[in-house]
C-alpha cells in the first residue's frame, strides 16, 4: 500500500469518526505537526505508527492478503 493511499485511508477513518488531526494526535501521543506531515505525504509512516494508528481508530488501515 502506498503511503499516499494510507494517508487517504486515514483521513477517511478520522472523518468517519469526527476527529480532527488535533484530537488524533493527542490520542496518539504525537505531536500534531508530526501527524499533518504523515497526512500530507511529507513523511514516512512507520509501521510501528501505523499499528498504533490502528489501535486508536480500532479500524484496519493497512490489510494483507
Amino acid at each position: 500500500m502506498k503511503l499516499q493511499s494510507i494517508a487517504l485511508r486515514v483521513k477517511s477513518i478520522l472523518k468517519e469518526q469526527n476527529l480532527t488531526q488535533s484530537e488524533f494526535s493527542r490520542r496518539l501521543q504525537t505531536d500534531e505537526g508530526q501527524v499533518c506531515r504523515w497526512l500530507n505525504g511529507k513523511t514516512n509512516i512507520t509501521i510501528k505508527n501505523v499499528l498504533k494508528m490502528e489501535e486508536v481508530l480500532k479500524r484496519d488501515i493497512i490489510t494483507v492478503l
